[in-house]
């Protein structure tokens, strides 16, 4: 079934073995952390055999790590690029051949397990030991293909159960005698993975013989003889390889290996060229793929000294002979001294999606010791690459990479000379082969066919190539490379190498098509199936009803006897109406309850994947429009999980999709003729849904491409909308941020729509947003932020050129008020309020004190400063937002202003004070005469009179003379009036104490007294030179004296004359 020795590729293009299934490759890769830790230790080797010790690190999650390195002898090493967290053995073997290849009986050591982490991360030391002697075995499967100048030899060389070749070499012989006698000459060919000769020049009666040599041990295939090529076609093409003289032959081996058996030609050109062409001649019908390489040192196969296409690109050119001469294409040789290439990997399965990057390198000309990739976008620090069946490569799990994202790479060679080389990304593949067979549960077939469709979009030149392993384990079962772009199916193990004759009844395998394009960049899609001939439970329909519903089960193998099976609701009963191989009928049971249907059948229990719901049918209502909100007829609106649930919109664009039920997820996808689809977010259905008012919209291919999205691209259209208004409302100034899955959580950049124009920082008024160039399958998980919002996060499912529109929702948060400042204070008062969940929009605040709402001068987020109102009164402070309404804990206190002021009439004066203080007014205007009162405080106001004064009159809030109380509800005044008490005159002048006429008086004066008691103590009369008459006893018209002035005190005369009339004094 296979071509012998070429497990994964044929000859020296060898392709990397995938003996890891491709579902444990990508937990391993998705479990990893940064590469910035190392591993350093020491090995040992006192075997007494010497060469360059390779050393590898062995993850203890599973699989190799593709990390390692090498050292000349025995000594230190360490091992760049390690994923911390990681448990790692590191092995270690002795290069006996100077090959790079590892055999069975190459001294081998390992250390213990080691964790890796942040830094660098000790081994410790351990040694390499020679293991148990593994003596040669014959190599299998000899096969001799004449061709065009020269016999092409191939064999598969047997290999332990870890997959180690046996053989340290093997020894090909040739005879012009079937019995090999005599022996006419033989070739040493080294043992590994390039198990071909090509005898130049030979002629095709030759016999040959292949024999192995392990150690001192042999072992001999018998001699075999070729058949003539027998078919009628001819190719030419021509082999490029600038800047190298040939020093041996060109070979080319045409390789049709899904041929049986396969067919092989090799065509030698002696004296070479570059552009020079090769001709094959007597080609059988079918495709080809073309292996050439230059044979620079004459060995007859490609080993150290040789050029040939880089291994590390997956990509062959094939040609399809089918009688008539054709021209294959054109190859190019690399004349390097190792070739590296770096590719990209973009993968996709039930569970998710990834991308990988993949770096090969290989010996050409030049013995390759030590690979390290140095530099580069989203490497944190040089990863030390291991060395793998005689080419280093490794598998970097990654976000998506970007064309053009260029790594340095270093080259160490056995010689010591270095080089550093660049490789760039050439290529994502976004195009993915489909998986249509098998898959799911199929009737057991031990050798099915395996047949996919076409990528899209595709790249220029591809080819396929297919893996299959089982779904719960290591081992990889089938490979098949090199098949053409035209090629869509393939029978199992007709091609490439099986590692077992059939498939086994009952397990589960992976398999896994591959699109590789001309540079080696790969798209994998990958599916499941399970090959049965035991019944199988495939799915049930509906997907859920009441008691009483009919419910078709439908599998495989079963008996057509209903009373063969016994079939349960969660445990319920039900009863089997009527069977078929391939169908059950049931009715749900009363009682039955939402849970898995199980199936009891054939001594076999089958329990379905998804619950059988049981409820009353459900719908979901909207309505489709275009971009310009035009409803949209004739669209097709399904669930795109089961496309059998599906309806059509009406004229105006409405639709009502059933039966769904209760706890059914349901994705919507849209789709009409001239449209690319729209799928919804998923929805979790507890009771009928009414999408009526959020519209589901069509766009064309022409819209995407005018929003800048790239082909095999899908997009995010979606609105934020507040679930605090009915319905939902658009909210604007919105921060939205969108990371993707296959990204490990990288961002995608949003872009926000104004309805007319891309652009802005945050959402418009309308809300939407998009999110352009997902990738396929990509889930992308959009959250928003705002100001004193909350929002959940919403996760769409992308598909590519596809559109997936729902919204984002949230509300504003309840605003907290945590205190003010001041506490207290008057109308106009600036007051900053402290909380949390306040807009940052001052207008959507509102402040009130006690009731009395305020204006807010400034917002922010945990801050809010206002002026307090007129019309405030005492009492607590709240903040009103979308979100709800906050109080304070504590009152603010309102305060009112009382103005006094204090006049005199002809000399009168007095003072105004306060009870509680806080008014001391003597004179109008002066200091004093103002106060502050909290808003309810009862004060009176107090006057009191100079001597000589007396009040006269309040005013303002005061009346009469009477001590004055009122309750400070507002601003207030009150004014006291103080007059003169006029007891004594002297012509026009009116005095009220006795001392001051005196000290007023000059020569002649007479002073008149009202007829009263003066108390003014000890009075001093001092006018030198002066006389002056004091008249007593005068009423208050000062026109009458018959009563008599009392001095109640001493009079003392100085200076001057008095003369005194109706004055008593005592």
């Amino acid at each position: 079934m296979a071509v012998p020795g070429a497990r994964g590729g044929f000859m020296w293009k060898k392709m990397p073995s995938r003996s890891l299934s491709l579902t444990l490759l990508l937990v391993i890769l998705l479990g990893s952390s940064a590469w910035g830790a190392s591993i350093s230790g020491s090995v040992g080797n006192s075997t007494g055999k010497s060469g360059r010790i390779y050393l590898s690190l062995n993850s203890q999650n599973g699989g190799s790590a593709s990390l390692g390195t090498s050292i000349a002898a025995a000594g230190a090493f360490t091992i760049n690029g390690v994923q911390s967290g990681t448990p790692y053995t590191v092995q270690a073997f002795v290069d006996t051949q100077g090959t790079g290849i590892r055999h069975a009986n190459d001294p081998s050591g390992s250390s213990g397990v080691v964790t890796a982490g942040s830094g660098n991360v000790p081994a410790g030391s351990f040694a390499v030991a020679i293991p148990s002697a593994v003596p040669a075995q014959a190599p299998l499967r000899v096969m001799v293909y004449p061709g065009n100048g020269a016999n092409f030899v191939i064999w598969e060389g047997p290999g332990t159960d870890s997959g180690l070749p046996i053989s340290d070499k093997y020894t090909v012989s040739w005879s012009a005698s079937a019995t090999g006698s005599p022996v006419a000459g033989s070739k040493d060919v080294w043992s590994g993975d390039k198990d071909f000769f090509a005898h130049v020049g030979a002629s095709s009666a030759l016999y040959y013989r292949v024999t192995a040599v392990a150690g001192g041990s042999s072992a001999s295939s018998g001699w075999i003889k070729g058949a003539p090529p027998a078919g009628t076609g001819s190719v030419t093409g021509r082999v490029f390889f600038s800047g190298v003289t040939a020093t041996g032959p060109l070979l080319v081996a045409l390789a049709n290996e899904s041929a049986s058996p396969p067919a092989i030609h090799v065509v030698a050109v002696a004296n070479p060229v570059t552009g020079g062409s090769f001709s094959a001649s007597n080609v059988p019908a079918g495709t080809y793929s073309i292996y050439p390489i230059l044979d620079l040192n004459n060995s007859g196969t490609f080993d150290l000294g040789d050029i040939g296409p880089s291994d590390g690109n997956d990509f062959n050119h094939t040609v399809t002979v089918a009688g008539s001469p054709v021209t294959a294409p054109d190859v190019i040789l690399d004349n390097v001294d190792a070739s590296a290439t770096l590719t990209t990997s973009h993968g996709i399965n039930q569970w998710g999606e990834w991308y990988n990057l993949q770096l090969y390198a290989q010996s050409m000309k030049k013995q390759l010791v030590k690979v390290q990739i140095a530099s580069g976008p989203q490497i944190s620090g040089p990863i030390d690459l291991a060395l793998d069946e005689n080419q280093f490569r490794t598998w970097l799990n990654v976000s998506r990479p970007k064309v053009g994202d260029s790594y340095q790479i270093n080259l160490t060679f056995s010689d010591g000379s270095t080089q550093t080389v660049a490789r760039s990304v050439s290529a994502v593949l976004d195009g993915f082969a489909t998986p249509l067979a098998p898959v799911g549960f199929i009737a057991f077939n031990p050798t099915p066919n395996f047949s996919w469709s076409a990528p899209s979009p595709a790249p220029a030149q591809y080819m396929y190539s297919l893996w299959l392993s089982e779904a719960n384990g290591y081992g990889g079962i089938w490979d098949a490379w090199g098949m053409p772009s035209s090629q869509t199916s393939v029978p199992y193990g007709t091609q490439g190498d099986a590692s077992q004759q059939s498939l086994t009844d009952g397990i589960t395998y992976n398999w896994t098509i591959n699109v590789t394009d001309s540079n080696g960049n790969q798209s994998q899609n990958q599916a499941s199936f399970t090959p049965t001939s035991s019944p199988a439970l495939i799915g049930f329909t509906p997907a859920g009803g009441l008691p009483g519903t009919s419910v078709t089960i439908a599998g495989f193998n079963f008996s057509t006897n209903p009373a063969q099976h016994t079939v349960l609701f969660n445990g319920v009963p039900a009863a089997v109406s009527a069977a078929t191989s391939s169908t059950l009928t049931v009715t749900v049971p009363a009682g039955a309850s939402t849970g898995e249907i199980q199936v009891n059948t054939g001594g076999k229990i089958l329990i379905s994947e998804e619950p059988f719901l049981v409820s009353a049918p459900l719908n979901i209502r909207g309505v489709i429009k275009s971009p310009a909100n035009l409803p949209i007829a004739a669209a097709r609106v399904e669930m795109s999980d089961d496309p059998t649930i599906f309806t059509s919109t009406g004229a105006d664009g409405s639709y009502t999709l059933q039966p769904l039920f209760q706890g059914q997820n349901v994705i919507l996808k849209v789709s009409k003729s001239g449209y690319v689809p729209t799928y919804s977010a998923n929805f979790h259905l507890q009771e009928n849904l009414d999408l009526t008012p959020y519209p589901s919209h069509l766009y064309t291919q022409a819209d995407l491409a005018g929003w800048g999205v790239t082909p095999g691209k899908g997009v995010v259209v979606a609105q934020v909308l507040n679930t605090g208004t009915v319905p939902f409302s658009p909210v604007a100034g919105v921060q939205v941020t969108a990371s993707g899955s296959a990204n490990f959580g990288a961002p995608y950049p949003v872009t926000y729509y104004s309805g007319s124009s891309f652009g802005g920082s945050s959402t418009y008024g309308n809300g939407l947003f998009f999110v352009l160039n997902v990738s396929d399958y990509e889930w992308v998980n959009v959250s928003a932020s705002k100001s004193s919002w909350i929002f959940n996060s919403t996760g769409f499912n992308v598909r590519a050129d596809s559109v997936t529109e729902w919204g984002v929702f949230g509300n504003t948060a309840p605003p907290a008020l945590w205190s003010f400042s001041p506490a207290s204070g008057k109308a106009g008062t600036s007051v900053v309020i402290s909380g949390v969940n306040f807009s940052s929009v001052a207008a959507e605040n509102t402040v009130s004190f006690n009731g009395a709402t305020a204006t807010v001068t400034a917002a922010g987020s945990s801050s809010l400063t206002v002026t307090v109102p007129p019309a405030a009164a005492t009492g607590p402070l709240s903040v009103t937002t979308a979100g709800g309404t906050a109080n304070s804990g504590s009152n603010f206190i309102m305060r009112h202003t009382l103005s006094a002021s204090v006049t005199g009439s002809g000399g009168g004066a007095g003072t105004v004070t306060s009870v509680p203080g806080g008014i001391s007014c003597r004179a109008s205007g002066s200091s004093g005469c103002t106060g502050e009162f909290d808003q309810g405080t009862q004060v009176q106001l107090v006057a009191t009179e100079d001597a000589g004064s007396r009040l006269s009159a309040w005013s303002g809030a005061c009346s009469g003379t009477a001590p004055c109380s009122f309750g400070m509800n507002a601003d207030k005044s009150a004014g006291a009036a103080f007059e003169l008490l006029k007891y004594l005159k002297n012509g026009g002048n009116y005095y009220s104490l006795l001392q001051d006429a005196f000290d007023a008086a000059a020569a002649g004066d007479t002073i008149q007294a009202q007829a009263v008691v003066f108390s003014d103590g000890a009075l001093l009369f001092s006018r030198p030179f002066s006389l002056v008459r004091l008249k007593g006893g005068y009423d208050g018209s000062f026109l009458s004296n018959g009563g008599y002035t009392t001095l109640d005190g001493r009079l003392n005369l100085r200076n001057g004359t008095l003369r005194v009339e109706k004055v008593r004094i005592r």
